[in-house]
């Protein structure tokens, strides 16, 4: 235990390593309806409705949307997830002859470098490794000769096109920190905000 807390192991990791020394798991996953779990729940709720009208999305550590607010539901729509809830197979499935995402291998290699950094984190049974794989053998990113976002301004931005506006949105992630059961310490909260004018009138008089 003093090991997994000097190397910031996350949780997963630590029960897989205490089964393997022989000891019982030190977290456990609750149901998510169980009654120690509901504060939590109604504070991922209310940063989910408090943020509206631009869209928040919960997350698990596969990167898989669990849940979002109306305007999340609503810009989800015109992603090409193609019956996928990971985030990543949005990326993978866009067309670039009509892409939804229009800075695709900016978006894209910031993506792929943070799978990495997670991985790395998880270990070799991260359940980001398949994504990690299928994003860095595909062309447009074996092509693109991105060293660097330095140049991309302050904020790194998703310029996306939802049904011909052409928006410009960044995002900010959120997750518990004192949370000790093993599911909910997984999930976060990503957080989209606009960028510039247009983007925030649109959120503003849609939702």
């Amino acid at each position: 235990m003093t090991l997994a807390r000097v190397l910031d192991m996350p949780r997963p990791a630590i029960n897989e390593a205490l089964l393997a020394a022989g000891f019982a798991p030190e977290y456990h996953a609750l149901p998510m309806d169980d009654a120690d779990l509901a504060p939590a729940m109604s504070a991922i709720m209310t940063i989910l409705e408090n943020h509206s009208p631009m869209p928040a999305i919960v997350i698990d550590a596969g990167w898989n949307i669990l849940g979002g607010n109306v305007p999340a539901q609503q810009m989800m729509q015109f992603f090409p997830f193609k019956g996928s809830l990971c985030v990543v197979d949005a990326l993978l499935n866009d067309e670039p002859s009509k892409p939804c995402f229009l800075n695709w291998s900016v978006i894209a290699t910031w993506t792929l470098l943070r799978l990495r950094a997670e991985i790395s984190r998880d270990g070799p049974e991260s359940p980001l490794l398949d994504l990690y794989n299928r994003l860095a053998n595909d062309s447009r990113i074996t092509d693109s000769d991105i060293d660097s976002f330095s140049d991309y301004g302050a904020v790194l931005t998703m310029q996306v096109n939802l049904g011909g506006h052409e928006l410009s949105l960044f995002t900010m992630l959120a997750e518990f920190s004192t949370v000790q059961d093993l599911a909910l310490s997984e999930r976060r909260v990503e957080l989209f905000f606009a960028a510039n004018d247009e983007t925030k009138a649109y959120f503003e008089s849609n939702f």
